[in-house]
């Protein structure tokens, strides 16, 4: 078959690949077209399936805990990662003297 003379069918085909190649080919162009539209169909519910699934399963695995405040960190006795000698945590331990901090340098 030459494919250069029909550029209908080489678009069909092309499309088909694309969506994983159905191995029914119609005869018209409005069978292909209904084949085209049945495979994409079948591409956007395998994806759709496959993206819900995927954050179903990391939905599960979310952390309890949420942190948005200095003082929410200081009232869980969470310790926070801090620039050492820096105004920041000086202001925090003049504030929170009961703060819990994991220093490190700035040079790192």
């Amino acid at each position: 078959q030459d494919l250069q003379d029909k550029p209908t069918e080489t678009i069909y085909f092309a499309a088909l690949s694309f969506n994983g190649d159905i191995k029914f080919e119609p005869s018209t162009n409005y069978a292909r077209a209904f084949v085209l539209t049945l495979a994409f169909w079948g591409l956007i519910m395998s994806s759709a399936y496959t993206a819900n699934l995927a954050s179903f399963l990391v939905a599960q695995n979310t952390p309890v805990l949420q942190i948005e405040t200095v003082g929410q960190a200081v009232a869980s006795n969470i310790p926070m990662c801090v620039i050492d000698g820096t105004a920041a945590m000086e202001e925090i331990l003049d504030v929170f003297p009961q703060a819990r901090f994991v220093p490190f340098s700035a040079e790192t």
